[in-house]
């Protein structure tokens, strides 16, 4: 899968989570508000026994009832619904971040590579999705410094003969 298509299903699935979150917040709006009227009628009832109208408030907070009742259903399925999005998201994303850019590409010690040249570090013989820039050789650590391409405030500090992933298209 290429990094197009990556980003497209993951603002796909982003999208459908945000539509989710939407129906769930106005169902439980739609849900307060039922339990509030419910309990007011279940109040009127007790406080009005000798009402005339008596069985149709029975009838009423009966149907609130099941009204709510059915809110709560819904509302339990669409939790369930968004929370499988949100693990099918996150899922896609760790996929995005594992998976290479690319196929091709050299593999080679990162004392071998020149001075701020592009290289990704590899994870299971596997190239990682994020490039990193080779700098200088630090002679305190004896290690060379590498910064993140889309991060330049994180760096890393690689033995020099860490086997990396080069040559790849950028």
């Amino acid at each position: 899968m290429n990094e197009k298509t990556t980003k497209t299903l993951l603002e796909k699935l982003e999208e459908e989570i945000n539509q989710k979150s939407k129906q769930i917040d106005a169902l439980r709006y739609a849900l307060r508000l039922a339990e509030k009227e419910h309990n007011s009628a279940a109040d009127m009832v007790a406080n009005c026994p000798q009402n005339i109208y008596y069985e149709d408030w029975v009838k009423a907070e009966k149907v609130r009832g099941e009204y709510v009742a059915t809110l709560k259903t819904i509302d339990a399925q669409l939790s369930k619904e968004l929370d499988d999005l949100c693990a099918k998201c996150e899922q896609e994303r760790q996929k995005a971040q594992a998976e290479p850019v690319d196929d091709y590409y050299e593999k080679a010690p990162l004392k071998n590579l020149p001075r701020n040249s592009f290289f990704r570090k590899l994870r299971n013989g596997k190239p990682t999705s994020r490039v990193w820039v080779r700098g200088y050789w630090d002679v305190a650590e004896k290690k060379y410094c590498c910064i993140a391409f889309d991060d330049v405030n994180e760096i890393c500090f690689l033995k020099a003969d860490t086997v990396v992933a080069y040559g790849f298209t950028f």
